[in-house]
């Protein structure tokens, strides 16, 4: 019930955002119009093709991102506004791309991107808006149904979420679609204590309070331990018309996300979520990876590498490049290029650069600076080994050092490490200091493997090249 209900929000949230996207974009060629000599009338037509665009691409990007659906409907409101952002871009990088494939002279550039920040508007104001002008009423108004949460039988248990913070703040979010809970029963009142609700009584007396209180939904906070009691509970909201759900609270118990999946009949329980395990995303990554690589290769590469020779030769006479093995795609070892920012001489690989290293000679400083040096590292991309975005390959060394901090840690070596990441970005770059460092770098390499989307490497690319501009204090 509460999917299907929020799959239907969610439905309206997206039908009414394109309809505000349709209408701002005619609505603004009608102020545009105002201020120029009425050409737009005689291609007004060709003009509705990039709505097209805009809302198609909308459609597609949020089919595939359900996070996004989460976010729309329940979301804080940071996290609806840079929602908002990251729709933005993917839709003025669909509406360029479209631009410069048609070839389009008909429409007028100065329109076109004078719309960009009334598009931004639009969607930052309907992320945090719309959820409020009919996700409070849809269901209230029409269909509320009322809830008991029922506890296990020993009491003091009901619920692993941490002083009961998280029940309280799911249950003020289930009013959104049509469920108010009004009471609990358990072994005692830590139930009710928790979720702040009113106690209803013990669990021997669910039946009589479930036939004296009519409500329309049931609710264990934990699944039984013994099956015939679950049996029993399903045969008496049977009997009664009342629904019945179990919260799966493994994530509470365990710490670790987890999914339920349905496999030929069997329901699995996993821990890790992979995006990358689908290969039509596999390859949509893939060929993302290549173009890109070619792209750089053919244009900045070559370039670079010339001058970076010639200083070389006058500033730390030796080759051009430096490889080294590191660990790849399940800890597989593979050597890595880059551009030699370091002297010639005899030291020990797994010493990391620090500030004012004197192994580093002055252009390589500029190199590391600006991340120039990783550059070559495109080639590794082309042969397979790597990705442009994905975790940062360690040396084997490394590995086994830092997988003391977090016990996951090799869950990021799932996918491809990667020219740039989600820690790079955040500016978890350069020498690590201290043991919360690495933690935060791998638990970031870890949401990027579960939270995968060809949008999320753009986005990684985009800050990569803007860190590259103004490169963070860590750059060395």
């Amino acid at each position: 019930m509460i999917s299907e209900r929020r799959e239907g929000l969610y439905l309206f949230h997206l039908i009414l955002q394109v309809m505000v996207i349709v209408l701002g974009y005619w609505t603004w060629i009608g102020v545009y119009q105002a201020f120029t000599s009425g050409a737009l009338i005689r291609t007004g037509w060709n003009y509705m093709s990039y709505a097209g665009v805009m809302t198609s691409i909308l459609v597609i990007g949020t089919s595939l991102r359900g996070m996004w659906r989460n976010i729309s409907l329940s979301g804080s409101a940071e996290a609806r506004i840079a929602l908002g952002s990251k729709k933005w871009i993917l839709l003025t990088i669909a509406v360029l791309f479209y631009l410069v494939a048609t070839k389009d002279l008909s429409i007028s550039r100065l329109f076109l991107f004078s719309f960009f920040p009334v598009l931004y508007l639009i969607l930052v104001a309907s992320e945090l808006w719309f959820h409020r002008l009919f996700t409070r009423w849809v269901f209230t108004r029409t269909a509320m149904d009322r809830c008991i949460l029922l506890g296990p039988d020993e009491g003091g248990g009901d619920m692993n979420a941490s002083d009961g913070r998280q029940l309280r703040e799911w249950i003020s979010r289930q009013r959104i679609y049509g469920l108010e809970v009004i009471g609990g029963i358990g072994a005692d009142r830590s139930l009710s204590l928790r979720a702040r609700i009113p106690h209803l009584g013990a669990v021997d007396e669910a039946e009589e309070i479930l036939r004296k209180s009519g409500v329309d939904v049931l609710m264990l906070t934990r699944p039984p331990r013994d099956d015939a009691r679950l049996v029993r509970i399903i045969e008496l909201c049977e009997s009664l018309g009342v629904r019945l759900y179990v919260i799966l609270d493994f994530k509470a118990r365990t710490g670790r996300p987890t999914s339920l999946m349905d496999s030929d009949g069997l329901d699995i329980l996993m821990f890790q979520n992979e995006p990358l395990q689908n290969p039509v995303r596999r390859l949509v990554k893939r060929l993302f990876d290549i173009v890109f690589s070619i792209m750089v290769l053919l244009m900045v590469f070559p370039a670079v590498a010339l001058v970076t020779k010639l200083l070389q030769i006058i500033q730390s006479p030796g080759p051009l490049f430096y490889s080294q093995e590191r660990s790849g795609l399940r800890n597989r070892p593979f050597r890595i290029f880059k551009f030699r920012s370091m002297h010639v001489r005899d030291h020990k690989p797994e010493v990391q650069a620090s500030r004012g290293d004197d192994r580093i000679y002055p252009f390589g400083r500029i190199l590391r600076s600006y991340s120039l040096d990783e550059l070559p590292q495109f080639l590794n991309v082309l042969r397979g080994e790597m990705s442009v975005v994905g975790p940062r390959p360690h040396l084997a060394v490394h590995n086994e050092i830092w997988q003391r901090h977090l016990r996951p840690y090799h869950l990021r070596a799932y996918v491809k490490p990667g020219i740039t990441g989600l820690a790079q970005i955040r500016g978890l770059r350069g020498q690590v200091e201290e043991e919360k460092e690495i933690r935060k770098r791998i638990l970031c390499d870890i949401e990027y493997v579960e939270t995968w989307s060809l949008f999320l490497d753009l986005w990684i690319v985009l800050a990569t090249i803007r860190q590259m501009t103004i490169p963070p204090a860590k750059a060395y």
